[in-house]
């Protein structure tokens, strides 16, 4: 039984510690391309609301498969000695329960319940470091695109104050230009004036 105890232990140290990236933004810098595209994927076709980013929440269920072949990607890659240790102690579990429960029983599928639900477990536990890394990337990107637009932002508001500047001087020079020709015309129609009452006292 302390053996039994001790490999029911590995078996949870591995899912909750060994088999995970030593970071979790390692996720982003995987350097198989199959691993970088469905990356890139997820990104793109996630859902906007992501408090809807849970490994089991039901709408990650159309992403769940990308989810475990990126988990399964990198296990084989970066952890196979770890992978194989927790392929061994769940076999080890398994045969276990096979030989506890019977064969040919309503408990016989008890033992591979056992194995699903620590392979679901794992698989959850990654799938959700990988919704979480791409959360962060997310927002980074988002930060940065701003960044971005606020100059083109500055640069328009910029411009349309030049536009309005450029108009209230345009409106203040044809309103000068009004009030000369006014005075203009203000002038010659005393002058006018003043002719016709020169030429009424001669006659």
């Amino acid at each position: 039984m302390v053996d039994r105890d001790r490999s029911l232990a590995r078996i949870s140290d591995l899912i909750r510690q060994r088999l995970q990236p030593d970071q979790r933004s390692a996720w982003r810098h995987q350097s198989s391309l199959d691993f970088a595209v469905r990356y890139q994927e997820l990104v793109k076709s996630l859902p906007r609301d992501r408090r809807l980013w849970k490994y089991n929440n039901n709408a990650m269920q159309p992403y769940r498969g990308q989810l475990d072949a990126m988990s399964r990607n990198y296990l084989m890659r970066c952890k196979p000695e770890e992978l194989g240790e927790f392929k061994q102690l769940l076999a080890q579990e398994t045969r276990f329960r096979e030989a506890l429960y019977g064969s040919g029983t309503k408990e016989a599928n008890r033992a591979q319940d056992y194995t699903d639900n620590k392979l679901h477990e794992l698989y959850a536990r990654m799938g959700n470091s990988i919704l979480k890394d791409i959360s962060a990337y997310r927002s980074e990107q988002e930060a940065v695109s701003q960044t971005h637009h606020q100059p083109s932002v500055a640069n328009h508001l910029n411009g349309l104050q030049k536009i309005f500047s450029a108009d209230i001087k345009a409106q203040r020079l044809a309103k000068r230009e009004y009030q000369r020709r006014q005075a203009d015309q203000d002038r010659e129609r005393e002058q006018d004036k003043k002719k016709q009452e020169q030429q009424t006292r001669f006659y």
